[in-house]
């Protein structure tokens, strides 16, 4: 099943868990903050949210 066909910047803002979990979790927020800063301008507020390695147990 397909949830999203298109750039990252708009798959991120999709809202689905599966999508949230995918590019907003830890290594998602970590891969995001590779893309050049005219990219990243474009992504939803909650994937320029710090990635922290710090996990809550």
């Amino acid at each position: 099943k397909v949830l999203v066909a298109a750039p990252v910047e708009e798959a991120a803002g999709v809202d689905h868990p599966f999508i949230r979990e995918y590019f907003l979790g830890l290594r998602g927020r970590r891969a995001l903050q590779a893309l050049p800063p005219e990219r990243r301008a474009k992504l939803p507020h909650a994937a320029l949210e710090p990635a922290s390695s710090a996990l809550s147990l």
